[in-house]
């Protein structure tokens, strides 16, 4: 999980995970997400904001 979400382009990870999924993961696996970590919190952190999830 936290290879496909490191490694492909944001809209490419949707055609392997759903939100819901890494949301759930997402405690486990930010360590290794490297520099995409904060993008990853960014994007949850609105989609929270916005109801999304």
């Amino acid at each position: 999980m936290a290879w496909l979400m490191r490694e492909l382009k944001t809209p490419e990870v949707w055609f392997f995970l759903k939100p819901a999924e890494i949301q759930q993961e997402f405690e486990g696996v930010s360590r290794w997400l490297g520099p995409a970590r904060p993008l990853w919190e960014y994007l949850f952190g609105m989609w929270h904001d916005l109801g999304k999830l």
